[in-house]
């Protein structure tokens, strides 16, 4: 995903559209991930371990994650697919 925002800000505030609730370790870790220079990104002094190290993540714990099963989901997933089949033959009729 690329965004052609003129600031971190306005590019955190397109990802968070649409009323969503969101933490300040996530907003933080967000705007962390997304700095416009590779310097000043979370991750590029640290490499991975200063993202795992980061608040957000706080509760994980790292060396049992292939053994943790993941947290349910408050609101159902829903999967949408396109059915190309039925778009041709609506196309055709």
């Amino acid at each position: 995903m690329h965004f052609r925002k003129s600031s971190e800000v306005q590019a955190t505030a397109a990802l968070l559209i649409g009323g969503l609730l969101v933490s300040l370790a996530a907003r933080q870790l967000i705007n962390g991930l997304l700095q416009r220079e590779p310097a000043n990104r979370l991750g590029s002094n640290g490499g991975a371990n200063e993202i795992k190290q980061h608040i957000f993540f706080r509760e994980i714990q790292w060396p049992l994650i292939r053994c943790m099963n993941p947290p349910e989901l408050d609101v159902p997933l829903q999967l949408i697919s396109k059915d190309t089949n039925s778009e041709a033959q609506d196309a055709v009729s």
